[in-house]
């Protein structure tokens, strides 16, 4: 029989497989099962050592740090298993009104979600190793042509990729080992190029919504960042 741990990492990689295959319209529904699964090991888990499930405590709305809370404690207990699973869901209207190629307004929604894994916590070995998995999904238009080649508005809507484009991309699957006492760290995978700016200065890009909008911005300050692609493969 798998033990407890196994069938954690067997929820992560189905979770991962199922969504870079979903659409932005199926994406929310898939993290939905992954909810309903995890909700089940969790309580295995805590029956199992406590012999008792933990009522968990409802919280307000307007308390939570997170708009959908702790889903019962699922997120708690996932997080002290080494995953952690962040939803953002951005919505955009953008108009261009004067200059430009085209007086036009476009709305596009975003989703982007994080899943990220800590093999100590997750396996109870492997010190330092860690996984991280960036999901985009984007449905409607962007101004992004509208606006003019060298203008790009909206950053986050250049992803997974720019124009009228509807559908769902991984665009960031990197595996850190960290290294000499955190003193170094050797990354590999699919680095998504926003993802490691968001690493190297995550207070003035923060995936350009709460940082600069524009891209222009990071590329005036970043001046190297202008021979990035959207996402890359790479060792680091």
């Amino acid at each position: 029989m798998p033990s407890k741990k196994s069938e954690w990492g067997l929820v992560a990689v189905m979770s991962y497989r199922m969504l870079a295959r979903s659409s932005l319209r199926t994406q929310l529904a898939t993290g939905l099962l992954l909810v309903a699964a995890g909700a089940s090991l969790c309580a295995q888990a805590q029956a199992g050592s406590t012999g008792t499930a933990t009522q968990p405590v409802s919280e307000s709305i307007w308390a939570r740090d997170k708009l959908t809370g702790d889903w019962g404690g699922l997120r708690t207990d996932l997080t002290k298993h080494g995953i952690d699973i962040e939803l953002r869901n951005s919505h955009f209207y953008q108009e261009v009104t004067s200059g430009g190629v085209h007086s036009n307004g476009e709305y596009g929604i975003k989703l982007d979600t994080f899943i990220n894994i800590d093999a100590s916590k997750l396996f109870g070995s492997w010190d330092g190793l860690t996984i991280s998995t960036h999901i985009e999904s984007r449905d409607g238009n962007d101004v992004l042509a509208d606006a003019g080649a060298f203008t790009l508005p909206n950053t986050s809507l250049l992803y997974p990729e720019p124009g009228n484009y509807d559908g769902t991309n991984v665009t960031s699957f990197m595996v850190t080992q960290m290294l000499f006492d955190d003193k170094a760290a050797l990354l590999a995978g699919k680095m998504g190029s926003m993802d490691l700016l968001q690493g190297l200065f995550p207070d003035i890009v923060d995936y350009g919504l709460d940082g600069f909008m524009s891209a222009n911005s990071y590329m005036s300050i970043l001046s190297w960042g202008r021979w990035l692609t959207l996402s890359q493969y790479g060792v680091a």
